[in-house]
């Protein structure tokens, strides 16, 4: 197909999108006026979806090297969180963003599950998500890097950007803001010991 031709394919697939879009929007103010059927502000599946989405959230394959699955639980978490959604509602809408060998292994891990479990929640998620894409070991690594962490040549504030960034992966050592006040102080160069 030609560049042409795509586009032209693009063009009506937009404008049969938007002419759809008219009419279910014409027949839901419709139905809100006779006082029938979904209300506006009323949250449905379809609904927390289409909000999800608007809100840009981040995908995840589990093929790309450079993938980080803390960021991803992270930057998801803040996009559910802000939602407001049930802790079930977080993990349908995670496992809605999975792609490539991360939504294979959802769908293996959750035919898996005993049945008697009930619906899959966010902390169960969450924990078998990190423990698939995110090993122990890789963990252990980052904190002991976190743990030997100094400023070096660093200036204060690249040290304090890549501190944040890997206190994230210890979160028993800056528990705290005594702690985690400690534990910058003790990378800084000029009070490091060498």
């Amino acid at each position: 197909m030609t560049n042409a031709g795509l586009r032209a394919a693009l063009m009506n697939l937009t404008q049969r999108v938007t002419t759809q879009s008219h009419v279910v929007n014409n027949h839901f103010v419709a139905q809100a006026n006779q006082g029938v059927g979904p209300q506006p502000n009323a949250s449905t599946p379809a609904s927390r979806i289409w909000d999800f989405t608007r809100m840009n959230p981040p995908t995840f394959h589990g093929t790309k090297v450079d993938e980080d699955p803390q960021g991803f639980i992270d930057e998801f978490f803040k996009v559910v969180d802000a939602m407001g959604v049930t802790p079930r509602e977080k993990s349908e809408l995670a496992a809605y963003q999975l792609e490539d060998v991360a939504q294979v292994w959802f769908e293996q891990w959750r035919v898996e599950r005993p049945l008697e479990r009930g619906p899959v929640d966010w902390e169960e998620f969450n924990e078998a998500f990190l423990d698939r894409f995110f090993p122990l070991e890789w963990r252990e690594k980052t904190m002991v890097e976190f743990m030997n962490f100094y400023q070096g040549r660093m200036s204060v504030q690249e040290y304090s950007l890549k501190f944040t960034q890997l206190s994230k992966y210890s979160p028993t050592m800056v528990a705290n803001s005594r702690a985690r006040m400690n534990k910058f102080l003790m990378g800084v160069s000029n009070l490091v010991e060498k």
